[in-house]
């Protein structure tokens, strides 16, 4: 199953605002549990990536394999490291909440900026229409500062403790510990995922495989779903 954020795509977004880590990764607890599902297989990619490490490192016993890509799997001084400088520049602008609110809610730079500078291939208006489509209630563009804030490692270089970085250093270190197979995904020159973070996934993990996928950015899957579906079918068949 792949992990959805709610208030992206056709997913629902709370009257409350509260799109908090504990808050999505209860839905899907409560998702799993109502369809009764059994020794699942996750792949997780960005922020969503996050309520599915959780999954993983909280219930192994009903997790089968994880596939990632372009996810925070490291910890957060590392991780923020790697990162690229225009992301950074984001990063130290949007941990204002207010700064945030213009640039997300008021200029809606998810629907209509991201799609466009973090994919890899030239999408049609047609896919761009799509893409922004959740976004036009403005409402919903809260999905994007209401719940995790990668921002905040701007502060300390991703070597503070804020709420974000507790969290991903938590799950980093659950995840060297794991046993559960992983397929990890890349692409060159990659966004949030560089080559740091393709030696870090290699020589960290216990159960793992990799696939590089050629050239990319954020959105792999939008350059290379035929590939990605190909190689993630194919390592699901291995496991047991």
């Amino acid at each position: 199953m792949e992990e959805h954020y709610q208030g992206f795509g056709k997913s629902s977004f709370p009257e409350d605002r509260n799109v908090s880590p504990e808050t999505q990764y209860q839905v899907l607890v409560d998702f799993i549990r109502v369809k009764e599902l059994q020794n699942i297989t996750l792949w997780v990619h960005d922020l969503g990536s996050i309520i599915g490490m959780m999954y993983a490192t909280r219930e192994p016993e009903n997790v089968k394999g994880i596939g990632l890509f372009e996810a925070p799997m490291m910890p957060t001084a590392a991780f923020y490291k790697q990162l690229p400088f225009n992301l950074k520049l984001v990063m130290k602008l949007t941990r204002k909440p207010e700064k945030a609110e213009k640039l997300y809610v008021e200029k809606n730079f998810v629907g209509k900026k991201f799609p466009k500078v973090l994919t890899a291939r030239i999408l049609s208006d047609k896919e761009l229409t799509e893409y922004a489509r959740p976004f036009e209630e403005k409402e919903r563009r809260y999905a994007a500062i209401n719940g995790p804030d990668p921002a905040q490692m701007s502060f300390n270089k991703g070597r503070g403790n804020t709420e974000f970085e507790m969290l991903i250093n938590q799950l980093a270190n659950d995840f060297k510990k794991m046993d559960i197979p992983i397929v990890y995904f890349y692409a060159k020159p990659g966004f949030l995922n560089n080559k740091e973070a393709v030696l870090y996934a290699r020589n960290t993990f216990k159960v793992y495989q990799e696939v590089y996928v050629g050239k990319g950015k954020h959105f792999l899957t939008e350059s290379h779903p035929q590939k990605m579906s190909d190689a993630f079918n194919k390592w699901y068949k291995t496991l047991k």
